[in-house]
């Protein structure tokens, strides 16, 4: 039988926490190895991955969590975790169903769980810790400004539309899928069978961007993700993420997330 967690109980080690009224801060830490049974949590809240490795089992699905996931938990969902590795050091930011349902309107993709491995929404709840960790006057301010930053992105990012045509979709994860080469969305039309104006019209019309700009984003989330481990070079990333040298990486990443790649690994894992 599952347990249902009250408002900031969590499994494992609670590090700090900060209550904001309709926003609850909790830093939580998990041993290597700790087996966390089915649980489901009262209020709906946001899972920011800092340090460690772990697999999370919710409903039929499962997902590997590393630093810079940002995972968002709807209210009553049943989930378990199984921690590998190293201890797991996670920043919570749970949520009233009050506060939630005056940001669903704008942001319909809260009424499900999801995920996201880096990217902006993951920059965005560092800061949310870096502020929980500073705790001055304007911390708190500053929390809910950021969060609400944070739902902006996740209602900005782009699901597939319902009516887009099943090639476009397959053309899409092809695009995902090869990221890393310099496949052209020439070469994607061409495999789909369709004339690369009709790729390029649709594919913004059903997903809200271009074909280039998919692309780019996918590699800057590879980035992001690849940030959180210190001892690889810059210049490494740029080339796996399928940037020319890390001169274009750094110049992609800061258009896109606001910061440097430096300037967002120092943001996103320092203490």
């Amino acid at each position: 039988m599952r347990r249902t967690l009250q408002s900031g109980e969590y499994y494992g080690a609670v590090v700090r926490r900060l209550n904001l009224g309709p926003i609850l801060v909790t830093e939580t830490r998990h041993r290597a190895g700790a087996l966390i049974p089915p649980h489901a949590h009262r209020n709906a809240y946001f899972c920011f991955v800092r340090q460690g490795v772990y697999v999370e089992r919710f409903g039929q699905k499962s997902r590997d969590c590393a630093p810079l996931t940002l995972a968002f938990h709807t209210a009553d969902e049943t989930h378990s975790e199984q921690i590998t590795g190293s201890d797991v050091s996670s920043l919570n930011i749970e949520v009233t169903a009050e506060w939630l349902r005056n940001v669903q309107e704008c942001a319909p993709r809260l009424r499900d769980p999801f995920d996201c491995q880096g990217g902006i929404a993951a920059w965005l709840a560092a800061r949310v810790y870096r502020e929980f960790r500073r705790g001055d006057a304007s911390s708190r301010l500053m929390i809910e400004g950021i969060l609400l930053e944070v739902v902006a992105e996740c209602a900005r990012s782009v699901r597939p539309s319902a009516t887009a045509p099943p090639w476009l979709l397959r053309a899409r994860e092809a695009l995902r899928a090869r990221f890393r080469e310099n496949v052209s969305p020439g070469e994607v039309a061409s495999e789909a069978r369709v004339h690369p104006v009709h790729l390029a019209a649709a594919f913004r019309k059903h997903f809200g961007q271009s074909a280039g700009e998919f692309v780019r984003m996918c590699r800057v989330e590879f980035a992001t993700a690849r940030l959180a481990c210190q001892g690889v070079s810059l210049a490494d990333i740029a080339l796996d993420a399928g940037f020319a040298d890390q001169s274009h990486f750094t110049r992609t990443f800061k258009r896109l997330t606001g910061l440097t790649p430096a300037a967002f690994r120092r943001a996103a894992i320092a203490d």
